[in-house]
């Protein structure tokens, strides 16, 4: 079987940004920085340079869920 299909908005990540995309399937640049700067600042409170792939992907989804609880625009 192929790959599965990315939509373009998809296909344009980079970085953590991405990484955070396969954990969450939010393409949404904007969601994806708001994530980000969640876990660097609250999650793990550091960098995320550190992390192995498995946490980062638990971390990603997890702040994707307590930014939306929270409502901060997330929805």
């Amino acid at each position: 079987m192929g790959k599965a299909y990315d939509s373009p908005m998809k296909q344009n990540l980079v970085g953590y940004a991405k990484l955070i995309s396969d954990a969450t399937s939010i393409v949404d640049a904007p969601k994806l920085a708001m994530i980000e700067e969640y876990m660097r600042n609250c999650y793990f409170n550091s960098t995320l340079d550190w992390i192995d792939a498995r946490t980062f992907s638990k971390a990603a989804r997890e702040s994707a869920e307590e930014l939306a609880m929270l409502n901060w625009q997330f929805i």
